[in-house]
């Protein structure tokens, strides 16, 4: 009835910010997202400022938003693992759940990749000693 919870109706699409008009206005505002944080990440290399853990996290939250809509971040999300690596940042247990979430959304969406990158990432926290049970010295 009235009143109830039940969402029916266009007023319940009103109040999704994200919710574009157009086909394809999520997968454009994704795939704008992850090209500007990738962008800001190498500005700040090139002007000789140091990107924190913070910084590349925020990539790879870009990355899992791009994946949601099958873009193929999961690649991405490990290169920024990489390039982590060579700036001696080590990835915090969020970087890594980022990358995974990434991975996870890419092969729900029909993205190819998505699963085997996951495997390679699930190897890298097992060598950085980050998979275990919480308690345990890993």
């Amino acid at each position: 009835g009235r009143g109830g919870r039940g969402g029916r109706g266009p007023r319940a699409q009103q109040h999704d910010p994200y919710q574009g008009t157009e086909p394809g206005t999520q997968k454009k505002r994704a795939k704008l997202l992850l090209d500007s944080a990738m962008q800001l990440l190498e500005e700040m290399r090139s002007m000789g400022l140091q990107p924190d853990v913070y910084s590349f996290n925020t990539l790879l939250s870009a990355c899992a938003c791009a994946a949601a809509e099958g873009r193929k971040a999961p690649r991405r999300g490990l290169h920024a693992l990489e390039l982590m690596q060579q700036a001696n940042v080590p990835p915090s247990a969020q970087s890594f759940n980022q990358l995974l979430e990434a991975c996870s959304l890419a092969e729900e969406a029909g993205a190819q990749g998505g699963l085997d990158i996951g495997l390679r990432v699930r190897a890298l926290m097992w060598s950085d000693g980050r998979v275990g049970i919480e308690g345990e010295e890993g």
